[in-house]
Order: C-alpha cells, then structure tokens, then sequence
C-alpha cells in the first residue's frame, strides 16, 4: 500500500497498479487495495477495470465515501450515468453533515451526472444545498463549478487566461460540460479541446474531458 501511495504521487501509475496488485496477491479481500487499484486504473484510463476493482471494494467496505466517489466516476467516464448515479446517490449518503468539501465534491459529478440524464427536475434539487459561504477546503474549483451552474458566476470568467494547467484541467471540464448540457456543443468541444491540450492529464477534468471527446465525437 505504501509503496503504491509512493508511486502514484510521482505519477508512476503502472507501478502503483502492480504495487496493489502484488498486495491483493496478498491480501485478496482488502478494500482498500481495491480502491487504490480502482483509482489508478482510471489514471490510466482502463475505466471498465476500475469500475470492477471498485464494486469490489464496495462488497468488502460499503461504507467507504471515496470508494462510492471514484465508482462513480469510473461509470460516468464509460458512459454509465445511470450507474453513476446510483453510485454518488451512495457517496452523498455517506457524506456527513459539515463537510462541506465532500458534499461539493459529490455534488458537482451528481449534478453533471442527472443532467447528462436530462434529469433537469433532480439537478435543480443539488444545487438547494450550495451557497456561497460553505468551507470548502481544497475543493474551491468543485464550489465554484456549483455556483457557475446555479447562475452565480458567469462561465466566460471561470478560466482565466493565465490558469494553470491543473486549473484548466478542473475548471474547464466544468463549464465545458455546463456548455454541453445546455445545448452550446460547439462551445462544449472547444473547451474541451483547452483542457486536453494541456499538460495535467491525471486530472479528472482531463480525464473526463478526453472521454468525452472520444465518446461524443466519432
């Protein structure tokens, strides 16, 4: 487990994957090396093989938020949103009172999730419990991303032309998915396109970003 931590902080997700391999080896009913293993496939872009490690996972702890959170995504990466949906219902189960920076982290991919759906009526019903004075910790962009889709900052000035790749990455996938779902496409693509030319590819709104464009446009 450590060592596959070790790994994957530098980038070596290949490594990290064997790391947790050679632990479930092991250990072949631990959670949380099927987490691990689950995320790092999604790093690595094997969305199906981290939809299964994380299920897994799910069997042996149901009661793991981060498990419920990256399952989630693994499914809305393969297209999966009704599974997806299923599976950040949970993770917002799990979310405890407070904890504002969970709670905008799985709302944000709830929210994208319904309305991916067309589920309009039940996104509107997320976006209630977010305001501009939560605490939110490190989880600014997902706040903010909230916030774009409740009407209360305008998407041209998300980005900001000097953003970083990381910030890019995490704010352009937002609005390039807030453009998709409210029938801009082509503004949709081009953001898109931003975010994957951009150096941060772990990043989720990279990840999301390129599965989009490969799913969406043949």
């Amino acid at each position: 487990m450590e060592l596959g931590v070790a790994l994957a902080g530098s980038w070596r997700y290949l490594q990290a994957i064997d790391a947790y391999s050679e632990g479930l080896y092991r250990d072949p009913f631990n959670a949380l090396l099927y987490r691990h293993r689950g995320h790092r496939f999604i790093s690595t872009r094997r969305f199906e093989a981290a939809a299964a490690d994380l299920e897994l996972s799910t069997r042996f702890d149901p009661g793991n938020w981060d498990t419920w959170y990256h399952l989630g995504l693994a499914h809305y990466l393969l297209g999966n949103f009704d599974r997806a949906e299923r599976a950040y219902l949970k993770c917002a189960e799990l979310t405890q009172e407070g904890d504002d920076g969970s709670l905008v982290a799985v709302s944000d991919w709830l929210w994208m999730t319904l309305m991916r759906q067309g589920k309009e009526d039940k996104a509107s019903l997320i976006l209630e419990k977010i305001h501009t004075d939560m605490v939110v910790g490190e989880n600014t962009s997902y706040h903010r991303r909230l916030l774009m889709y409740k009407g209360l900052l305008d998407p041209g000035n998300l980005i900001s032309e000097d953003a970083a790749d990381l910030e890019i990455a995490t704010y352009g996938y937002g609005v390039g998915n807030y453009y998709l779902v409210t029938d801009r496409q082509e503004e949709a693509f081009d953001t898109f396109r931003r975010v994957v030319s951009g150096a941060y590819w772990p990043a989720f709104g990279f990840i999301a970003a390129e599965a989009d464009l490969s799913r969406i446009i043949k």
